[in-house]
């Protein structure tokens, strides 16, 4: 664990759904199982994170007045 962090980072939920409407093939094997994450190349290089990594996401709980 490398204990590094980065902000503002864009977070997207997504099922089958998702590559379906774009057209794209789905991600095979178990990079698309319930709670793993599917990263880019840049973010995992500046966290240092690697296929089977753990990574924490925390997303901020939305309000009704913006901060």
């Amino acid at each position: 664990m490398t204990n590094r962090r980065v902000l503002r980072v864009p977070v997207y939920g997504v099922d089958e759904r998702f590559w379906r409407f774009h057209g794209i093939a789905e991600p095979s094997g178990d990079s698309t199982r319930d709670r793993d994450a599917l990263v880019s190349p840049a973010l995992a290089s500046e966290i240092g994170a690697e296929a089977g990594s753990a990574v924490l996401v925390r997303v901020e709980r939305p309000t009704a007045v913006p901060h």
